[in-house]
Formats: C-alpha cells, sequence, structure tokens
C-alpha cells in the first residue's frame, strides 16, 4: 500500500496501480482501498483515448473502491460516456448516455462536446426532411395545376 501511495504522489499511475492490485489480490477488502481510488481514476484517465477498454476497467475499479468518493460522479460520467463512444462506434447514437454523463459531471467536457454534435446533427436531418417536404408539396401544387389546366375534358354526347 505504501509503495503505492508513494508511486502516485510521484505521479506514477501504471506503478500505483500495479502495487494496489497486488494488496487487493491479496485482501479485496482492504480497509484503506478508497485511498486507492485517485490513481486508478488518474490512469484510466491517461488512457481514455488510446485504450477505452483498460480505460472503462480502471473507471469501474475506482468506483468499486470508494462507490461514494468524491469521485464518484466524475467516474460514473466516464464511464457513461465511454459506453456512449462505443455505441457511437457500432452506429448506434444514445443521447441518454451522453445527457447521464453530462448531468453526473458537469466539467466533463466531451459528454457536452458529443449532445451538442447529436443535437446540431439532429437539427440539420430536420431542416433536410423540411426542405424535402417543401419541395414534395410545391411540385404536387405544379403537377395538380398543369392537371386542372390542360386535363382533357370529356365531353358527353346528346
Amino acid at each position: 500500500m505504501d509503495a503505492g501511495l508513494l508511486a502516485e504522489a510521484a505521479g506514477k499511475h501504471e506503478e500505483a496501480v500495479a502495487a494496489f492490485e497486488r494488496v487487493l489480490a491479496r485482501q479485496p477488502m482492504f480497509e484503506r482501498r478508497a485511498e486507492m481510488a485517485p490513481a486508478f481514476v488518474a490512469l484510466a484517465q491517461s488512457e481514455e483515448d488510446a485504450h477505452r477498454e483498460a480505460a472503462a476497467v480502471h473507471y469501474r475499479t475506482a468506483l468499486r473502491l470508494a462507490p461514494d468518493g468524491p469521485r464518484a460522479g466524475q467516474v460514473a460520467s466516464a464511464l457513461d460516456y465511454l459506453e456512449g463512444e462505443d455505441l457511437l462506434a457500432r452506429g448506434i447514437t444514445d443521447e441518454s448516455l451522453f445527457r447521464r454523463a453530462a448531468n453526473a459531471d458537469p466539467g466533463n467536457v466531451k459528454a457536452h462536446a458529443e449532445l451538442a454534435r447529436i443535437e446540431a446533427e439532429r437539427t440539420g436531418r430536420q431542416l433536410t426532411i423540411r426542405r424535402y417536404e417543401e419541395w414534395g408539396g410545391a411540385i404536387a401544387a405544379v403537377a395538380l395545376a398543369i392537371v386542372l389546366l390542360f386535363g382533357r375534358r370529356v365531353r358527353r354526347s346528346t
């Protein structure tokens, strides 16, 4: 535990997490486990862009270590954001994950940016649909006018 805390103080998050994982392997319910959470969060933040899966694992570990800790909202927000990004990579847009991430941590800039992008995309789609509707209505009106003006007149024979 002490080696992990020293490594964390020196900014060596990988070494700190490795030391903490050794402690947790021996004593999963170690009484000072909440002190380990910041190292897991720091390592996850450094891995977020390059290694999402590893970052998610470290965030989940931090949340298990300190579920009511001062960074619990930030960790939950980061997990929701990563899950939303994973779904986006598969072509699924789940706005609720990004909204939940933004609500859990108002400082989560990435979640707010993604919400803004989703909203801009939705607005663009709605504008495109509205334009197609207007053009469709105009074409239908012209077609109706042509039929009314130049349509065949049926004559009755008496």
